[in-house]
């Protein structure tokens, strides 16, 4: 059984960027978003209300910060890219199997 290529495989051949590249940038794009994430969070905590502060806050009588009401958002955006991250890794890998079977198949019939 071989692996033909498909109509898709050769219009993303044709692509500048390979599957490998995109997969090793996003990964790093991920690494640095969750560190962001994890420096806001922490100086979130660090500003977030105490004591009567925070009852006030409870009670709508006085606005939370503005960096801990964005800490959720700059977590949810980390998330988003960390899972584009893994399913482009993810495709990549899928794309190294089929390319990977192309070669050992191409190499089998040489003989």
């Amino acid at each position: 059984m071989s692996i033909q290529p498909t109509q898709l495989d050769h219009k993303l051949h044709d692509v500048q960027f390979h599957h490998k590249v995109w997969s090793d940038v996003t990964g790093a794009v991920a690494g640095l978003a969750s560190a962001v994430a994890v420096v806001f969070g922490w100086v979130a905590a660090y500003f977030a209300p105490r004591g009567f502060g925070h009852i006030a806050v409870t009670l709508h009588l006085h606005r939370a910060p503005l960096i801990v009401r964005l800490a959720p958002v700059v977590a949810a955006i980390a998330a988003v890219i960390a899972t584009a991250a893994g399913l482009l890794r993810f495709y990549s890998w899928y794309r190294e199997g089929r390319e990977n079977a192309r070669n050992a198949a191409r190499t089998s019939s040489d003989f």
